[in-house]
């Protein structure tokens, strides 16, 4: 909360970056709760265990003990589908916002950040490679249904009003 209050107030005089940021927030926290409901499902029903040599290097215990699928891989690439959504039909919102920049670069930067999040998650041991790959490809495919319902809502009275501005 700290991150975005401080996000927030970077941008507090531009009004077009409030709608934006408001809809990324909004969004995001819809998309998030569907994900956690499904990565907990998927958890329960394949209880894979997670690699071996996790369990003598982690200093703080998980919340679960299950690998398949990566909760991180697919909060990360439910995020890059969101900024994809919002690079391909708010392209002017974002540009306005972040810059010309934003509207062709900030799809690629999130794809690289969320990529990294994927081999982060190999590189610690935490999990195996098809968790991350099923993470990934979960977190793209459980993001656009969920957009589609939200977006109807809640762009028209923040991004179609942001681009008016």
């Amino acid at each position: 909360l700290g991150v975005a209050g401080a996000i927030f107030q970077a941008f507090e005089g531009n009004r077009i970056a409030f709608y934006v940021l408001e809809f990324v927030s909004l969004t995001g926290d819809d998309i998030l709760c569907v994900d956690i409901v499904f990565i907990i499902i998927f958890k329960l029903m394949f209880r894979r265990a997670r690699p071996p040599h996790h369990k003598t290097d982690a200093r703080f215990a998980g919340p679960d003990q299950h690998s398949f699928p990566s909760g991180h891989s697919t909060r990360s690439f439910c995020l890059v589908g969101l900024i994809f959504y919002l690079a391909a039909y708010y392209p002017k919102a974002l540009h306005d916002t972040l810059g010309a920049w934003a509207v062709k670069g900030m799809p690629v930067v999130v794809v690289v950040w969320a990529t990294a999040i994927c081999f982060c998650r190999l590189a610690l041991g935490r999990h195996y490679p098809t968790d991350v790959l099923a993470g990934s490809v979960l977190g793209v495919l459980l993001e656009f249904p969920v957009a589609a319902v939200l977006i109807p809502y809640i762009a028209p009275t923040l991004l179609k009003g942001a681009a008016s501005v």
